[in-house]
C-alpha cells in the first residue's frame, strides 16, 4: 500500500512537472473577427513548437504572454526544429504566413528573455543552437507587430523572432504598454 502511494506521489508530482512546463497553445479562431487567440505559458524548460499556422481566413493573430510557473527556465525545444538561428541557414527560417496582416503581443513579458536566451545545456537538437532558434516565427513582410504588454521583460532580450522582421514591417507600442524593448528587433531594409 505504501509503495502504491510512494508511486502515486511521484507520478504526481511528475505530472505537475510537466504541466508547468512552457508552451504554446494555439487557441479558438474567432470567423466574425478573422483572428485567432494564442496563449504562450511560461514555465520550466519546454519551447514553442506547439505553434501551428491559422488558417488563411485568420487576419489577425493575438499571442498572449503568461505565467504557468514561479520558476522560468530557457526554452529547450526550438520553435521548428528545421531551424537551428545559424545565419548559413537562413533559407530555412520559419516565417508567419503572409494572410496574417497584424500580430499583437500583449501580457507579462517579465521572462522572456530567459526562455529565448538559447541553451547549451541539452542534446536533442544539438549542443548548441542560437537564441533566434528559441523565438517566435518571423512576420510576413508588411505585417504589422503591435505590443501591449502588462510588463516588460526583466532583462533585454536577445530577441523575438526567429529573424529580423522583413521589408514593410512596422513595429507599433500601444499607449500604456510597457517597454517590450522594441529597439533590439531589426527590420530589414
Amino acid at each position: 500500500m505504501i509503495k502504491n502511494l510512494n508511486l502515486l506521489v511521484i507520478a504526481t508530482i511528475f505530472a505537475s512537472y510537466l504541466e508547468a512546463t512552457t508552451k504554446y497553445i494555439c487557441g479558438p479562431e474567432i470567423e466574425g473577427a478573422n483572428a485567432r487567440f494564442d496563449t504562450i505559458s511560461m514555465g520550466k524548460a519546454g519551447g514553442f513548437s506547439g505553434y501551428r499556422d491559422p488558417n488563411d481566413g485568420v487576419k489577425i493573430l493575438h499571442i498572449t504572454l503568461e505565467s504557468s510557473d514561479p520558476i522560468v527556465e530557457a526554452n529547450i525545444v526550438p520553435t521548428y526544429s528545421t531551424y537551428d538561428g545559424i545565419e548559413d541557414e537562413i533559407s530555412s527560417m520559419p516565417y508567419l504566413p503572409a494572410w496574417i496582416e497584424t500580430l499583437y503581443i500583449s501580457g507579462d513579458a517579465t521572462d522572456w528573455a530567459t526562455l529565448v536566451l538559447g541553451n547549451s545545456g541539452h542534446t536533442i537538437y544539438g549542443p548548441t543552437l542560437a537564441p533566434s532558434a528559441y523565438g517566435l516565427p518571423t512576420p510576413a513582410p508588411g505585417t504589422k507587430v503591435v505590443f501591449s504588454l502588462d510588463k516588460s521583460p526583466l532583462i533585454i532580450p536577445q530577441v523575438w523572432f526567429q529573424g529580423d522582421l522583413p521589408v514593410g514591417c512596422t513595429i507599433v507600442v500601444k499607449d500604456g504598454s510597457q517597454t517590450p524593448y522594441a529597439d533590439i528587433i531589426k527590420v530589414s531594409e
